[in-house]
């Protein structure tokens, strides 16, 4: 289960997912005529990366506990 700390316990999970796994096919699609690696382990986890920056501008953090 995926939450923000000092929230509403409210489970994010799907949402997130969704987010980071749109942002890794979208990272993929830039890079491909590049002389990257475009993998999928890779690029998900650059996408998890900016979604971590991305929410600490907003002073949110994740925080995932077992269901």
């Amino acid at each position: 289960m995926i939450m923000f700390r000092n929230e509403l316990p409210l489970d994010h999970t799907k949402s997130i997912e969704f987010i980071v796994n749109t942002w890794t096919k979208e990272i993929q699609e830039e890079n491909k005529d590049r002389n990257m690696g475009v993998g999928w382990d890779s690029c998900n986890e650059t996408a998890w990366n900016e979604l971590e920056w991305w929410l600490e501008d907003y002073g949110l953090e994740l925080v995932e506990e077992d269901a």
